[in-house]
């Protein structure tokens, strides 16, 4: 009779077993569930951040690539669209058009540097710059001087900077701006109408 009441006992703290075991297998299904939708919802808020700060960085291009056209100066139209306090000075050595000729030389190209923040605010200081940035706006300028003025070329590339030190190109382009010599052209004229004179 003690061997059939102990048999009974094991039978009933079976299921109350089973019950754990289910419970176990639940939580760990909804802890798998709550890992995956906290990453896409990290995936999520990290586009929707590039896509604010491109969006903001795109009207900034915009007003830079417009003043240098104006202005034809890159120094010019840095100090009117972001202020030069922001800027940092580079240099850029570009290759030739055509490395094959014999005049073909690589041109020191001057530049500047400005960074922003996730509220698209320019950063001052290298620690800033380096712990806070997440675009870096990188313009080059490179002029080829002919007789009657001058074809100004303005690079700009815009980079998205990540946390983990990785970075991805949102925009690349040129802005131009020929700035005319008017003294040269007239002093030109004046020849031209010597000598049919």
């Amino acid at each position: 009779m003690k061997t059939l009441k102990g048999f009974n006992t094991v039978r009933k703290r079976l299921p109350f077993n089973l019950f754990f075991i289910e419970l176990l297998i639940v939580l760990l299904f909804f802890a798998v569930s709550g890992g995956v939708i906290m990453n896409l919802f990290a995936s999520a808020d990290l586009v929707s951040r590039k896509n604010r700060a491109s969006e903001q960085l795109m009207l900034r291009v915009q007003a830079v690539s417009e003043m240098y056209a104006a202005k034809g100066d890159m120094y010019e139209a840095a100090d009117a669209v972001f202020g030069r306090g922001v800027c940092v000075e580079c240099t850029r050595t570009a290759e030739p058009d055509d490395p094959g000729s014999e005049d073909a030389e690589a041109k020191v190209l001057d530049g500047l540097i400005v960074t922003y923040d996730e509220n698209m605010m320019p950063l001052v200081t290298p620690d800033g710059r380096r712990d806070y940035g997440m675009i870096e706006l990188i313009m080059y300028e490179s002029r080829d001087d002919t007789p009657g003025g001058s074809l100004r070329k303005l690079e700009i590339v815009a980079i998205f900077l990540y946390s983990n030190h990785g970075a991805e190109m949102l925009y690349e382009g040129v802005s131009t701006a020929y700035i005319p010599d008017y003294e040269e052209t007239a002093e030109e004229e004046e020849l031209t109408d010597e000598s049919e004179g």
